[in-house]
């Protein structure tokens, strides 16, 4: 049997206590390994092989003789010298301090608390050793509660160490077992609050309000969020089967075959106002870009000129009853306090002269006059 060797010896602060327990550690090994049967010499060879620097040191400096009329040393003898030698260094006033100031650690097993006042009370020699374990207890313990109890009784009934012991050990089995328990429970209240919520989600239709009034919900006929009775594809014609009051994106009927468009053209007219432009539905004019400041509404001719509020911002339009289209520069975006976010589309559309208009995105934004209010799709310039 392979048995690894104990480590070497070392003193320590304490070096009466570090002797004691090297010893034993030093007996086990002897039995384990198989040397406790063997001759004085051999068992003195290992001592002296495993014991280490200080401890070799030391057994020079005792010069220890065999007995008289013996002709070997024993490992007896030995130890024993050095049982005289580490007894010079027990100092059981130092002794009691230590075992006095021991306190319960904080998240530390009551047996591991006890177990090192025990230890610690071997070197204190109390003639009742029993009385000081059970008071040390009692003062040591984390639990405060606990301790307040074994304080009531013991004043009017003393307690033994074992009882004592007994109440600490089932203090805390208690404790661990009510912990248990609670996590237990939360974790059923949390799968109940999360089962109450899937099943409301499911239950609640999707809408939302809308600056405090009407409720607003996604459409199924333009697959855009409105009210109910507002929405932009009532009385329009679906560009795929040719029905009424719905539009191409929404439509479940299979769709018509589209013929290929040609590669010289990267631009794109629009045609329509379906769905490019959703004030169409609500006013029999578009708007078109105008750098005026007139902050008012007012006509020059057969130009027309209003100021109406876009996502609570106010800009003056052009109004134009031929445009298809809704167009916004960028530059006046920028002057918003809440900007709507932009994303880049590089397609043009073209003017009525034919020239391309460069265009950043497309945007659904809020428009409101005097009397009423609608959801339009602007186009978003860079000119």
């Amino acid at each position: 049997m392979n048995i690894q060797t104990i480590r070497e010896f070392e003193s320590g602060r304490n070096p009466a206590e570090a002797w004691k327990f090297w010893k034993q550690d030093f007996a086990d090994f002897l039995e384990a390994a198989g040397y406790a049967t063997q001759t004085e010499k051999t068992k003195t060879a290992v001592f002296r092989h495993v014991c280490g620097d200080e401890l070799k040191a030391q057994y020079r400096s005792l010069d220890i003789k065999p007995k008289e009329g013996e002709t070997e040393l024993k490992l007896e003898q030995i130890l024993d010298e050095f049982d005289k030698f580490f007894g010079d260094y027990k100092n059981e006033i130092f002794a009691s301090f230590v075992f006095l100031e021991i306190k319960q650690k904080p998240h530390e097993k009551f047996q591991e608390f006890y177990t090192r006042l025990k230890l610690a009370a071997e070197d204190c020699n109390y003639d009742k050793p029993e009385r000081m374990l059970r008071d040390e207890i009692v003062q040591g313990i984390n639990d405060k509660p606990l301790q307040e109890r074994l304080l009531r009784e013991t004043s009017r009934k003393p307690k033994s160490l074992q009882e004592i012991v007994s109440e600490c050990k089932s203090a805390e089995l208690s404790k661990d077992q009510s912990k248990a328990m609670n996590v237990l429970d939360r974790q059923r209240e949390v799968n109940a609050v999360k089962k109450e919520r899937r099943s409301a989600e499911k239950e609640t239709p999707k809408f939302r309000s809308f600056n405090g009034q009407n409720q607003i919900y996604l459409c199924k006929k333009c697959n855009l969020s409105h009210s109910y009775g507002r929405c932009p594809a009532y009385g329009t014609t679906c560009k795929n089967c040719g029905l009424k009051n719905h539009w191409e994106i929404t439509c479940r009927n299979k769709k018509k075959q589209q013929f290929p468009i040609k590669k010289n053209t990267e631009r794109r007219k629009v045609s329509s106002l379906e769905e490019e432009n959703l004030l169409s539905t609500a006013s029999p004019v578009c708007l078109a870009l105008n750098n005026r400041s007139e902050s008012q509404s007012e006509t020059n001719g057969s130009t027309w000129f209003q100021e109406l509020s876009v996502n609570g911002n106010l800009v003056n339009f052009k109004l134009d009853t031929g445009a298809q289209v809704n167009v916004l520069p960028f530059e006046i975006l920028q002057n918003w306090e809440n900007i709507p976010r932009i994303k880049t589309n590089s397609r043009p559309i073209l003017d009525y002269s034919n020239n391309q208009v460069p265009i950043i995105d497309e945007l659904i934004l809020t428009v409101k006059n005097t009397n009423s209010s609608s959801k339009c799709k602007f186009l978003i310039t860079s000119l």
